[in-house]
């Protein structure tokens, strides 16, 4: 049986690293992508659904690419990597690993301002929190994962509770659903319909 403290300290060591070998991205393509692209705000809150009236933890991130050709990006290289830790009401802390590929398909008046929201469900636990996160986003480099940006808040502090004792990965449901800024001809400034990310690390 893998050991549960060496497994989810694993699971940050890989989310953290940013690899150095990037094979098919010239120096000049990266210089140009990491000048397009950052990560414009995070934020977080409780949410609470208008369908069943179940509340959420969310973990919103915004995302801007400055590109003016941005049709020509195949949008589906590119990744947003989540290591998000969760405290409960008993100071019980538990880990989320999320990996997801971006949607491909734009609205051809696509902006470049991309929505993705983490949705933690709170179930049986009467109050959660997002004490810690560190969020990447990238492109694909053939098999390597490229970082362009990132936003990281108390690691240092969650990396340290993950050496000092087993913290075990959230059992609950936790997903990650997207949407994008375009300009509609007829209403001006319109969000796409939110899509859920499928989790690749599945």
């Amino acid at each position: 049986m893998v050991n549960t403290k060496k497994r989810n300290w694993l699971v940050l060591l890989c989310i953290g690293t940013a690899f150095m070998a990037f094979g098919r991205l010239t120096d000049r393509q990266l210089r140009q992508f990491e000048s397009e692209v950052e990560i414009a705000g995070v934020r977080m809150d409780t949410y609470r659904s208008n369908k069943d009236r179940k509340r959420f933890e969310r973990l919103e991130i915004n995302t801007f690419q400055s590109e003016d050709d941005i049709d020509n990006y195949d949008m589906t290289r590119f990744r947003m990597r989540i290591v998000a830790e969760l405290t409960d009401r008993d100071k019980h802390t538990y880990l989320i690993q999320f990996d997801g590929r971006a949607p491909g398909d734009r609205d051809s008046e696509y902006t470049g301002e991309d929505y993705w929201n983490l949705f933690i469900a709170h179930g049986d636990f009467e109050r959660l929190k997002v004490t810690a996160h560190y969020i990447q986003y990238g492109i694909m480099d053939g098999d390597k994962f490229v970082v362009l940006a990132e936003d990281k808040n108390k690691v240092d502090e969650m990396l340290g509770r993950v050496r000092d004792r087993t913290t075990v990965l959230f059992p609950g449901t936790v997903y990650l659903r997207h949407y994008y800024i375009y300009n509609d001809a007829g209403l001006g400034t319109s969000e796409s319909n939110p899509v859920n990310i499928r989790r690749l690390n599945e």
